[in-house]
Protein backbone atom coordinates (compact mmCIF):
# COMPACT_ATOMS: atom_id res chain seq x y z
CA UNK A 1 0.00 0.00 0.00
CA UNK A 2 2.85 2.40 0.82
CA UNK A 3 4.40 1.79 -2.60
CA UNK A 4 1.07 2.45 -4.30
CA UNK A 5 0.39 5.70 -2.45
CA UNK A 6 3.91 6.97 -3.10
CA UNK A 7 3.27 6.74 -6.86
CA UNK A 8 0.04 8.76 -6.64
CA UNK A 9 -0.35 12.52 -6.58
CA UNK A 10 -0.68 13.76 -2.97
CA UNK A 11 -4.34 14.75 -3.40
CA UNK A 12 -5.17 11.28 -4.63
CA UNK A 13 -3.25 9.39 -1.98
CA UNK A 14 -4.92 11.31 0.84
CA UNK A 15 -8.35 11.27 -0.78
CA UNK A 16 -8.39 7.55 -1.43
CA UNK A 17 -7.77 6.59 2.17
CA UNK A 18 -11.20 7.20 3.62
CA UNK A 19 -13.84 9.11 1.71
CA UNK A 20 -13.19 7.88 -1.85
CA UNK A 21 -13.17 4.29 -0.62
CA UNK A 22 -16.38 4.78 1.38
CA UNK A 23 -18.16 6.90 -1.24
CA UNK A 24 -17.56 4.48 -4.11
CA UNK A 25 -18.97 1.56 -2.13
CA UNK A 26 -17.77 -1.71 -0.79
CA UNK A 27 -17.72 -5.14 -2.40
CA UNK A 28 -21.27 -5.98 -1.35
CA UNK A 29 -23.22 -2.69 -1.37
CA UNK A 30 -23.07 0.32 -3.64
CA UNK A 31 -25.42 3.22 -4.38
CA UNK A 32 -24.14 3.19 -7.94
CA UNK A 33 -25.52 0.19 -9.80
CA UNK A 34 -22.93 -1.35 -12.05
CA UNK A 35 -20.33 1.22 -11.09
CA UNK A 36 -17.56 0.09 -8.82
CA UNK A 37 -14.11 1.23 -7.78
CA UNK A 38 -12.66 0.84 -11.27
CA UNK A 39 -15.32 3.07 -12.87
CA UNK A 40 -14.91 5.63 -10.10
CA UNK A 41 -11.12 5.61 -10.44
CA UNK A 42 -11.35 6.14 -14.19
CA UNK A 43 -13.83 8.97 -13.63
CA UNK A 44 -11.38 10.59 -11.20
CA UNK A 45 -8.87 10.61 -14.08
CA UNK A 46 -11.23 12.66 -16.25
CA UNK A 47 -12.64 14.73 -13.37
CA UNK A 48 -9.50 15.68 -11.36
CA UNK A 49 -11.21 18.74 -9.88
CA UNK A 50 -13.04 16.34 -7.56
CA UNK A 51 -9.78 15.61 -5.68
CA UNK A 52 -10.43 18.33 -3.11
CA UNK A 53 -13.86 16.92 -2.38
CA UNK A 54 -12.44 13.44 -1.75
CA UNK A 55 -9.59 14.80 0.36
CA UNK A 56 -11.55 17.13 2.67
CA UNK A 57 -13.72 14.50 4.40
CA UNK A 58 -10.69 12.22 4.67
CA UNK A 59 -8.74 14.89 6.57
CA UNK A 60 -11.45 17.03 8.15
CA UNK A 61 -14.56 14.91 8.60
CA UNK A 62 -17.51 17.25 8.75
CA UNK A 63 -20.68 17.62 6.77
CA UNK A 64 -20.02 18.27 3.10
CA UNK A 65 -20.64 21.81 1.88
CA UNK A 66 -23.09 22.54 -0.97
CA UNK A 67 -20.24 23.24 -3.42
CA UNK A 68 -18.79 19.82 -2.62
CA UNK A 69 -22.16 18.17 -3.17
CA UNK A 70 -22.44 19.86 -6.57
CA UNK A 71 -18.97 18.59 -7.48
CA UNK A 72 -19.88 15.05 -6.38
CA UNK A 73 -23.04 15.26 -8.49
CA UNK A 74 -20.92 16.13 -11.50
CA UNK A 75 -18.56 13.26 -10.63
CA UNK A 76 -21.45 10.77 -10.43
CA UNK A 77 -23.00 11.94 -13.71
CA UNK A 78 -19.57 11.66 -15.36
CA UNK A 79 -19.16 8.17 -13.92
CA UNK A 80 -22.38 7.11 -15.68
CA UNK A 81 -21.75 8.97 -18.94
CA UNK A 82 -18.46 10.71 -19.72
CA UNK A 83 -19.97 12.54 -22.70
CA UNK A 84 -22.85 14.02 -20.71
CA UNK A 85 -23.22 17.79 -20.63
CA UNK A 86 -25.43 17.44 -17.55
CA UNK A 87 -23.91 18.12 -14.15
CA UNK A 88 -26.96 17.55 -11.92
CA UNK A 89 -27.98 13.98 -11.10
CA UNK A 90 -31.67 14.87 -11.23
CA UNK A 91 -31.24 15.96 -14.87
CA UNK A 92 -29.29 12.84 -15.85
CA UNK A 93 -32.23 10.38 -15.99
CA UNK A 94 -33.93 12.41 -18.69
CA UNK A 95 -30.78 12.51 -20.77
CA UNK A 96 -29.65 8.94 -20.17
CA UNK A 97 -32.97 7.09 -19.94
CA UNK A 98 -35.18 9.04 -22.32
CA UNK A 99 -32.78 10.46 -24.89
CA UNK A 100 -29.99 7.88 -24.94
CA UNK A 101 -32.31 4.95 -24.21
CA UNK A 102 -30.19 3.52 -21.40
CA UNK A 103 -31.78 0.93 -19.16
CA UNK A 104 -33.24 2.07 -15.86
CA UNK A 105 -30.40 0.31 -14.03
CA UNK A 106 -27.87 2.44 -15.92
CA UNK A 107 -28.89 5.81 -14.51
CA UNK A 108 -27.52 7.51 -11.38
CA UNK A 109 -29.43 7.92 -8.12
CA UNK A 110 -31.53 11.00 -7.40
CA UNK A 111 -29.98 14.02 -5.68
CA UNK A 112 -31.82 13.27 -2.43
CA UNK A 113 -30.39 9.74 -2.42
CA UNK A 114 -26.95 11.02 -3.31
CA UNK A 115 -26.99 13.61 -0.49
CA UNK A 116 -27.85 10.89 2.04
CA UNK A 117 -25.15 8.65 0.56
CA UNK A 118 -22.61 11.48 0.92
CA UNK A 119 -23.62 12.18 4.54
CA UNK A 120 -23.41 8.52 5.45
CA UNK A 121 -19.94 8.13 4.03
CA UNK A 122 -18.59 11.42 5.35
CA UNK A 123 -19.61 10.10 8.76
CA UNK A 124 -17.97 6.73 8.06
CA UNK A 125 -14.78 8.37 6.78
CA UNK A 126 -14.75 10.52 9.90
CA UNK A 127 -14.94 7.44 12.10
CA UNK A 128 -12.13 5.72 10.22
CA UNK A 129 -9.99 8.86 10.38
CA UNK A 130 -10.63 9.35 14.11
CA UNK A 131 -9.88 5.69 14.76
CA UNK A 132 -6.60 5.89 12.88
CA UNK A 133 -5.58 9.06 14.73
CA UNK A 134 -6.43 7.46 18.06
CA UNK A 135 -4.46 4.35 17.14
CA UNK A 136 -1.42 6.48 16.20
CA UNK A 137 -1.68 8.37 19.49
CA UNK A 138 -1.85 5.14 21.51
CA UNK A 139 1.22 3.68 19.81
Amino acid sequence: MHELTSTLAPERSSGILFFFHAFTGCDTVSAFRGKGKKSAWQTWDVCPESSDVFTKPSCYPTDVEEDDTVMLEKFVVTMYDRSSSTVAVDDAPLELFARKQRSYDAIPPTRATLVQHIRQHVYGAGLWCASLKRRVLLN
